[in-house]
C-alpha cells in the first residue's frame, strides 16, 4: 500500500510539476502578450495625443497659412497693378509726345506752306507787274511802229 501510495504520490507530484510548468509557461506567455499589448497601447496613445495636439493647433496653423497666402497674393497683385499702371502711364506719355511732335511737324509745314504761298504771291505780283510792263512796252512799241509806218506812208 505504501508503494501504491508512493506511486500515486509520485504521479501526483509529477502531474503537479507538469501543471506548474505549464502554468508558468502560460503565465510567461500571458505576461509577454500583456507587455506587447501594453506597448502597442502606449504607442497608439502617443499617436493619439500627437494627433489631438495637431488637430488643436490646426486652426491656428491654417489661419497663419491663409494670412500668409492672402498677404503674398495681395503683394503680388499690388506689384502687378503698379507695373501695369506705370506701363500705361509711360504709354500715354509716349503717345502724348508723339502727338506733340506730330503737331509741331504739322505747324512747321503750315509755316513753310504759308511762307511758300507768300513768296509765290509776291512772285505772282512781280510777274503780273512784269507782264503789264511788257504789255505796255509792246503796245507802245506797236503804236510807235504804226506811227512810223504811217509816217512812212504819208
Amino acid at each position: 500500500m505504501k508503494l501504491t501510495r508512493k506511486k500515486e504520490n509520485d504521479l501526483y507530484e509529477e502531474k503537479k510539476t507538469k501543471l506548474e510548468k505549464e502554468l508558468t509557461e502560460k503565465k510567461a506567455l500571458f505576461e509577454k502578450e500583456f507587455a506587447d499589448r501594453e506597448a502597442k497601447i502606449n504607442i497608439v496613445e502617443t499617436e493619439l495625443a500627437e494627433l489631438k495636439a495637431k488637430s488643436q493647433a490646426f486652426p491656428t496653423e491654417m489661419e497663419k497659412a491663409v494670412a500668409a497666402a492672402v498677404k503674398s497674393t495681395t503683394e503680388k497683385l499690388q506689384a502687378e497693378f503698379r507695373f501695369e499702371k506705370e506701363l500705361n502711364a509711360k504709354q500715354v506719355e509716349g503717345e502724348m509726345k508723339l502727338r506733340e511732335q506730330t503737331i509741331q511737324t504739322l505747324q512747321a509745314k503750315i509755316k513753310d506752306l504759308e511762307a511758300s504761298m507768300k513768296e509765290l504771291s509776291q512772285k505772282t505780283v512781280t510777274a503780273e507787274a512784269s507782264v503789264k510792263d511788257i504789255a505796255i512796252k509792246a503796245i507802245e512799241s506797236s503804236a510807235k511802229l504804226q506811227l512810223v509806218e504811217k509816217a512812212k506812208e504819208a
